[in-house]
């Protein structure tokens, strides 16, 4: 899931979308009490018509859990192909999304993904992740789709 540094401000009043983002409502609480603070260069960002990139909101999402049931699906001679096409780099960090820990959750993005990689491997994928919860995760929708996070 995207991790994204929601203590970064904006102070670009001037912007659109500034009554939506978080990362100027931030700015708002925080100018008279922080020491100092991490800002979004505006010297450098010009909102248009396709928004800000740097633009940061909340967002309900379906995060999913754990895939055990459709990784018992996986014949063994396919385990190498599902660990190296999940994108999940280490092995420790696959098993922990794997076995569905806490804190690993997997993003409608990501379940996309695998999903997509259990199906290639010839998968019922109609199972589903072994356990789903709506959370409140923070998104930047204008981020170009090439950038490196």
């Amino acid at each position: 899931m995207l991790k994204l540094d929601q203590n970064t401000v904006c102070p670009l009043a001037a912007c659109p979308q500034c009554s939506q983002c978080l990362r100027y409502k931030n700015y708002l609480q925080i100018r008279s009490t922080a020491p100092s603070m991490t800002v979004v260069n505006t010297e450098l960002i010009n909102p248009d018509s396709k928004g800000c990139p740097h633009l940061l909101l909340k967002e309900r999402q379906r995060i999913a859990y754990g895939f055990e049931r459709l990784r018992s699906e996986v014949p063994q001679k396919h385990l190498f192909t599902l660990f190296s096409r999940a994108g999940f780099g280490s092995r420790a960090s696959f098993d922990r999304r794997w076995h569905g820990q806490e804190k690993f959750g997997l993003s409608p993005k990501e379940q996309s993904r695998i999903l997509d990689i259990f199906r290639e491997l010839g998968v019922d994928t109609s199972i589903g992740f072994d356990r789903y919860r709506e959370e409140e995760v923070l998104v930047e929708p204008n981020l170009p789709k090439d950038a490196k996070l």
